[in-house]
């Protein structure tokens, strides 16, 4: 990703969106004629409304778990049903701890600057909205 200083405003290149496993990201920030403060505030809360959403949808779908194990206390799928919402909040701590690692990695990887922030917000956000699919084909109902 790289940025064009113009003048006092930036022409930003994608600078929030990020090729992630070949496919081209949506950009949360497609005003580019904007100033590289404002880009940042964008492209930040833009990673972290979607990386919210991810953990509040593990969530919703582990807490959904649980009840439906506590509505049928001793049958075999009620456990289940508990093994899977701690294996799902487990694997969500995982994510995140993933995730960070790695888009810290594509940052120090990439040019200094802007340009390396820019690319670690759009892996936050590119993984982020990754997370939240995967969330939903695995455990919402007829998603798998």
């Amino acid at each position: 990703m790289k940025c064009a200083l113009v003048g006092p405003i930036f022409f930003a290149l994608s600078v929030c969106s990020f090729s992630f496993a070949g496919q081209n990201a949506i950009d949360p920030c497609p005003n580019k004629e904007i100033s590289s403060a404002e880009l940042e505030a964008c492209c930040s809360a833009a990673q972290k409304h979607v990386n919210i959403e991810a953990d509040e949808l593990a969530n919703k779908i582990a807490a959904e778990l649980i009840q439906e194990s506590t509505d049928d206390k001793e049958t075999i799928l009620a456990n289940f049903a508990r093994k899977t919402a701690r294996s799902l909040k487990k694997s969500q701590t995982a994510w995140r701890h993933y995730r960070d690692r790695y888009c810290n990695a594509v940052m120090y990887n990439h040019d200094t600057g802007t340009s390396a922030w820019g690319d670690h917000e759009g892996c936050m956000f590119q993984m982020g909205e990754e997370r939240i699919r995967e969330l939903q084909l695995d455990f919402t109902p007829g998603g798998s």
